[in-house]
């Protein structure tokens, strides 16, 4: 009766710490949305989008940056969610674009226009 008692306890102990672990893991690893793989890209996409807006901040409006970098949160946080609003990601490349435009360091623009192409894809194959 006693060794039955311990076996329970143990059962329930590692059920418990198993729910926990598996609770604290990235909603990644439970999502049927995508791969690691295809999560990765796109946020690798979006890190990408967002050093390139950093880095071409000081020859851009702040307030078409502004936009630029709310656009580029929301796919961030849509994407997160398994949210594929095509107005949204047809606004913030439209937002992106201008800023390819009014940039005047060719770097800039050329890093930010890669950075477009990309989106496209991801547009292309999710949205």
């Amino acid at each position: 009766m006693r060794n039955a008692t311990i076996f329970t306890l143990a059962a329930v102990l590692l059920l418990f710490t198993t729910a926990r672990v598996q609770a604290q893991q990235p909603a990644i690893s439970r999502s049927t949305f995508y791969s690691a793989d295809e999560y990765q890209r796109a946020h690798s996409i979006f890190d990408k989008l967002n050093a390139d807006l950093s880095a071409a901040q000081a020859n851009t409006p702040s307030a078409l940056m502004a936009q630029a970098r709310a656009g580029v949160a929301a796919l961030e946080n849509n994407w997160d969610g398994a949210v594929y609003d095509s107005r949204q990601m047809d606004e913030t490349i439209a937002i992106l674009e201008t800023v390819v435009d009014r940039s005047p360091l060719l770097r800039d623009r050329a890093n930010l226009g890669d950075d477009v192409s990309r989106l496209l894809d991801l547009r292309r194959e999710y949205y």
